[in-house]
């Protein structure tokens, strides 16, 4: 018979911190993404649903500002961010991140789950940029 194990109040917590760290670092990564040009040809490579889920877990942080120091709201990170990965905005960003948040099963594992999971593993600095590509032209 198989054993199971309670996870204890430290294992919790330092799971808590992990995914602090990494909401953290994603915010990082879409603000980097937000500076870039549109002339650089980046371009999202995986679902539009997980961009909008990233983008919103980074606005849900509140530490994109503006020049007054005022948090952007999402529409605006989504719609800059889309026009520099040129990807058409989504009529509902909202619905989509939800949508992706939501995501069960074995195969639908959520945005940030993956991510952390990828920045564990990775030993690169930017793991949301393994989503983008640069063309050649």
């Amino acid at each position: 018979m198989q054993k199971y194990t309670v996870p204890t109040v430290a294992a919790a917590n330092e799971r808590m911190e992990r995914l602090r760290i990494a909401k953290e670092k994603l915010t990082l990564e879409v603000e980097q993404i937000m500076n870039h040009s549109e002339e650089e040809q980046l371009t999202w490579t995986a679902t539009k649903t997980d961009l909008m889920e990233a983008l919103y877990y980074a606005y849900n942080q509140m530490t994109i500002i503006d020049e007054y120091g005022v948090p952007l709201t999402f529409r605006c990170i989504v719609e800059r961010c889309c026009r520099v990965l040129h990807t058409k905005v989504p009529n509902n960003p909202y619905g989509m991140a939800e949508k992706g948040q939501n995501r069960k099963g074995v195969k639908s594992v959520n945005f940030m789950k993956r991510y952390l999971r990828m920045s564990e593993r990775e030993t690169m600095e930017n793991t949301l940029w393994s989503n983008i590509s640069k063309s050649l032209s």
